[in-house]
């Protein structure tokens, strides 16, 4: 989860400006809801939920997760970390409202 005050868009922006091959930026969500991509639904808050991604073929390494929260913490102020993860090809983890 990550605090700001920026608007949906430009947070949008930075977010998927610090993943890289080992992790991109697939959407933003507040209260559970996505907002990015796409046109936001209902009220945001300061606080998002961004969803980072790694390749279908490739699983993140802890590294790769410590490299990425480095990055977002140089210009934002993030409050929690969740590593998803999926099961016999199956997500162990909820979708967002409009995903």
């Amino acid at each position: 989860m990550v605090e700001s005050d920026l608007d949906i868009a430009r947070l949008a922006a930075e977010l998927e400006a610090e993943g890289d091959r080992a992790l991109s930026l697939e959407m933003l969500t507040s209260r559970g809801t996505k907002v990015w991509p796409g046109e936001p639904v209902g009220d945001s808050v300061r606080w998002y939920t961004a969803r980072y991604l790694a390749p279908a073929d490739r699983e993140p390494t802890d590294e790769d997760i410590l490299a990425l929260l480095g990055r977002i913490a140089e210009h934002h102020r993030w409050t929690q970390v969740e590593r998803l993860q999926s099961f016999d090809g199956e997500d162990g983890f909820t979708k967002a409202a409009g995903q």
